[in-house]
């Protein structure tokens, strides 16, 4: 079979050993699913109890999972999208080049 997660260890894995020390003061992991009725985005946010508290780190995903929902809503509306420059690294064209290319 092709890999998979453990089913056990749930979406985003096990969680990790409260001993280990963190790398960082704020750690996000996120993945998304490709579920029957769309995808879904599932993410766990570990932090370090002496640098944020746990409210803090609350308001941080709230305003994360906003800014998500608007990003969602944004790409959803029609015309929505299109190319930056950094999407053509083969070419140098700027981002009024890359419009009026796209309106022909």
């Amino acid at each position: 079979e092709d890999w998979a997660p453990a089913v056990e260890a749930g979406v985003l894995g096990g969680g990790a050993d409260e001993r280990m020390p963190l790398t960082h003061a704020l750690a996000v992991n996120a993945v998304t699913r490709d579920l029957p009725e769309g995808p879904e985005v599932s993410f766990t946010l570990t932090w370090a109890g002496e640098v944020l508290t746990g409210s803090q780190v609350q308001e941080l995903g709230d305003v994360w999972v906003a800014a998500l929902a608007e990003l969602v809503e944004e790409a959803e509306r029609p015309g929505a999208g299109g190319r930056t420059p950094s999407d053509l690294p083969l070419v140098t064209l700027t981002q009024t080049e890359i419009d009026q290319i796209a309106q022909l």
